[in-house]
């Protein structure tokens, strides 16, 4: 097995990988980089957002008001000194993005900050509809000119190894063969798990690899049963393809009606349209359970608004044949963001030494049982900065490799095979755990799901990059399951039907 030797090791490419790498170069001892990401930029999570970056930064807005909303939005299951954390070092998270270079919306050389729901104020900023775009754009040049990294492209982690003394590194490989990758500094910013459902906002590549990785080598996992579904998505029906309409929509105007038009959380919530996600999703799933179709009237928006500031949706429409001015957008709710994963801590530690979890797939206590919109950006960027900050302090230096125990199979899994498991396995969690959990549906569930890995992955497994994403997928499925049988009330994201088995 052939090794490669690296100072610091990154796995992901999104926003929180990069922003990580970007503040490391800033080290003057020059340290050895590897940046691991399974697909050519731009397939992240971080590429997609729409929305913006929630900070407070005009007046009457403060951290203090940011807590308020975060914690309200979290049902009282957030860590309120991350949150405090988080909201006070907002502002100059959104100032170092503008110092990257960043070309956040102004006028007249002032922010403009837009609202979304659960927020008091207009706090968040945006580049248009695009923002995760813009951002991942100015950032993947900047790391892509870094001569101390190299980019690992298509490669996947396979496992991790630690010892009581620290990480030693893990076993990767690039689709033909095993790498034993020696570091004493691992950041996992691996993304979400939003592919355990059928219908998704999140790319394909986002198949819990970080959440799973940690959950084999024993480290524990977190308030998974809060997985946020998104309210307003759509889908392409000639391709299958989900398309998130972003929540800025609402802000500026647009609602939620039926067919024949009636406001659908009119008497639901006094922010109707803006109410917390996990309100507004449960109020459409139960309209589509009826039978009923739910749609986004964009109508109300200002013709100006709609033309300068929405142009993804409207190319979104486009593909769809609809036209925005007119015509009513047909929207369901889908998996979007889990607010739980790898617990960490306020530096993105997450239990042995040299080993950090950042971004989506990091449990830090900031989203508690459902996210406050724009808040995920946010926690990528003060994290990014906390985290170098702490691999700077306590960089140590390279350890020696290890014996690695590893089954690989002899043959290769026939690709249909593993698509069809991937298949079921998404609808499957769709039916029994999605935005109305089954406790009877989420066990028989986990007995299946033992029964693919046995027949999989008994015999060990393949460098097969769609086979070692299914093994994730599984194994945080059986995570997520588990945990969902155990929360004990329907709080925030996690609401569990009148049935216990």
């Amino acid at each position: 097995m052939r090794t490669i030797e690296l100072d610091i090791a990154v796995i992901g490419g999104g926003l929180a990988g990069c922003s990580t790498i970007l503040h490391l170069a800033e080290d003057e001892r020059q340290l050895r980089m590897g940046l691991f990401i399974k697909s050519p930029y731009p397939t992240t999570n971080s590429y997609q957002a729409q929305g913006g970056i929630a900070a407070s930064l005009a007046f009457p807005d403060s951290p203090a008001v940011h807590l308020h909303d975060t914690l309200i939005a979290g049902a009282g299951m957030c860590d309120v000194e991350t949150v405090k954390m988080v909201t006070e070092e907002a502002p100059a998270a959104v100032h170092q993005l503008r110092q990257w270079g960043v070309p956040f919306d102004e006028r007249s050389g002032r922010l403009i900050l837009a609202r979304e729901g659960g927020h008091s104020h207009n706090r968040v900023a945006r580049v248009k509809d695009r923002t995760g775009r813009s951002i991942m754009d100015v950032l993947w040049k900047r790391v892509t000119s870094l001569q101390e990294v190299v980019i690992y492209e298509g490669w996947m982690v396979i496992d991790l190894h630690w010892e009581v003394g620290g990480i030693r590194g893990f076993l990767a490989t690039d689709g033909n063969e095993v790498f034993q990758v020696i570091t004493p500094q691992v950041v996992l910013a691996t993304g979400g798990m939003g592919q355990i459902f059928t219908h998704t906002s999140n790319p394909e590549e986002a198949t819990g690899d970080g959440l799973a990785i940690c959950w084999r080598a024993g480290f524990p996992l977190l308030d998974l049963p809060f997985m946020q579904f998104h309210p307003t998505c759509t889908i392409n029906p000639s391709d299958h393809k989900v398309h998130l309409l972003t929540e800025a929509l609402r802000g500026a105007g647009a609602i939620l009606v039926d067919r024949s038009g009636e406001r659908i959380m009119k008497g639901v919530h006094p922010d109707m349209e803006l109410a917390p996600r996990d309100i507004v999703a449960r109020r459409i799933f139960h309209f589509l359970q009826q039978g009923k179709e739910v749609f986004l009237d964009t109508r109300p928006i200002p013709r100006e608004e709609l033309m300068e500031v929405f142009g993804g949706f409207r190319a979104v429409c486009s593909e769809l044949g609809l036209n925005p001015e007119t015509d009513l957008i047909p929207v369901f709710p889908a998996a979007h963001y889990s607010c739980g994963g790898i617990i960490t801590d306020l530096y993105g530690r997450v239990g042995v030494k040299g080993l950090y979890a950042i971004g989506e797939c990091a449990r830090t206590g900031l989203h508690g049982a459902n996210r406050l919109a724009s808040n995920s950006l946010l926690e990528a960027l003060v994290f990014s900065h906390r985290v170098a900050a702490d691999i700077r302090q306590k960089a140590d230096a390279r350890k020696n490799g290890w014996n690695p125990d590893l089954r690989l199979r002899s043959d290769r899994i026939p690709q249909e095979r593993l698509h069809k498991v991937r298949e079921d396995l998404g609808r499957k969690m769709e039916s029994v755990a999605g935005v109305i959990k089954n406790d009877r549906g989420m066990k028989d569930l986990l007995y299946w799901i033992s029964r693919q890995k046995t027949d999989l992955f008994g015999k060990g497994i393949t460098t097969q990059r769609e086979a070692l994403e299914l093994r994730n997928l599984l194994d945080v499925s059986v995570a997520y399951l588990e945990q969902c049988l155990k929360q004990p009330q329907s709080i925030g994201t996690f609401f569990r039907d009148a049935v216990r088995a």
